[in-house]
């Protein structure tokens, strides 16, 4: 049988149309297109593909349901009536990149009871978060897709009608994502504006002369408060005064900078005290000597140039006034130890 006879045998009229990739493809709830021939059943239309059997063609069907997928679509784009959202409050502009302000809160919302409830719900987030204050010129806006940036936020109407046709949308682009609609929460966010920080024009720049101007001042101030410091931790606060308005007072820091600095001018002064007694016992003419004489120990003071020019020294100390001597003792071993390695040779 041709497929003219076939044609009208069935009903079906075939009209010749350009082959394709031989993929299925749905273009609206009634129409399916696949190959390269299209027949008209009712208000059908299949496009047989290579890979469909002749059968399917024959009864005007193709690889799969020629249902209507109205039904299916409503059945997915159903909005469930109580939703789980999460509000992320943001530091900076409207639809500008930046970060979290507070940590977001996790509620319950039912869709029904409109937009009135759901930003009372976010009002009472501010409310009982430290540091959020709710003004009334703030928008709520709803992250419309899993990896949408932020210039792409959509602003939640303030309809309720409207505002549940967005989360509709929303809840329909759900079903795409890696786990659907059983992970989904609803992202809402609040951009809280930063405060603009008020710019003081009276500060000045630390520069020498300034630091030497407030240097005597910080260090009466440091010894008036009994603050021990020293020529390191001075010059810090010097710095950090010189910045500052000429009629401000005198304030030292109390940071770990500070604290540093400190410490170093305090481990400074115990050397240069271990310095100036070495050097002074160095510059000594005589110096103390014990001699051993018919078994008594004598001390003796003896003349450390006369002595130096006796064993060819020069005439300084070879002593670094800023290193001690060290005098480490290292004690015997409580337990011997078994020579193993050599045992042998002590026998020969």
């Amino acid at each position: 049988m041709t497929q003219e006879a076939e044609d009208k045998t069935t009903g079906v009229q075939t009209l010749p149309l350009k082959p394709s990739s031989g993929r299925t493809t749905l273009f609206d709830s009634t129409t399916t297109i696949a190959g390269d021939q299209a027949c008209y059943r009712g208000n059908v239309v299949v496009w047989n593909v290579y890979e469909v059997p002749q059968e399917y063609v024959t009864f005007g069907l193709c690889g799969y349901s020629l249902r209507s997928k109205t039904s299916m679509t409503e059945t997915i784009r159903q909005l469930p009536p109580q939703l789980k959202c999460r509000l992320s409050v943001k530091s900076g502009e409207p639809l500008t990149p930046c970060r979290d302000k507070v940590p977001g809160h996790d509620f319950t919302f039912m869709v029904a009871d409109g937009y009135d409830v759901l930003l009372g719900h976010i009002k009472r987030v501010f409310d009982t978060t430290n540091g959020l204050t709710w003004e009334d010129t703030l928008s709520v806006f709803v992250k419309p897709t899993n990896h949408a940036p932020q210039n792409d936020y959509i602003q939640v109407a303030t309809d309720s009608t409207a505002m549940e046709a967005q989360f509709s949308t929303i809840w329909h682009k759900a079903r795409l994502r890696k786990h659907g609609h059983a992970a989904f929460v609803l992202m809402l966010y609040v951009y809280v504006s930063r405060p603009r920080a008020q710019r003081l024009t009276s500060l000045r720049r630390a520069t020498d002369s300034r630091i030497q101007e407030q240097l005597p001042r910080v260090a009466a101030y440091m010894r008036e408060h009994s603050i021990v410091g020293g020529p390191a931790s001075e010059r810090y606060a010097a710095v950090s005064q010189a910045r500052l308005p000429d009629d401000t007072p005198v304030q030292v820091p109390d940071n770990a900078t500070m604290r540093q600095l400190r410490y170093i001018d305090e481990e400074e002064r115990a050397m240069d005290h271990d310095q100036v007694d070495h050097q002074r016992r160095c510059d000594r003419e005589y110096h103390l000597v014990r001699v051993r004489m018919h078994g008594t120990s004598v001390p003796m003071f003896l003349n450390v140039s006369d002595q130096r020019e006796a064993l060819g020294l020069p005439h300084y100390s070879l002593r670094s006034p800023y290193r001690d001597s060290l005098q480490l003792e290292t004690p015997d071993p409580a337990v011997d130890v078994t020579d193993i390695d050599h045992e042998g040779e002590a026998e020969h």
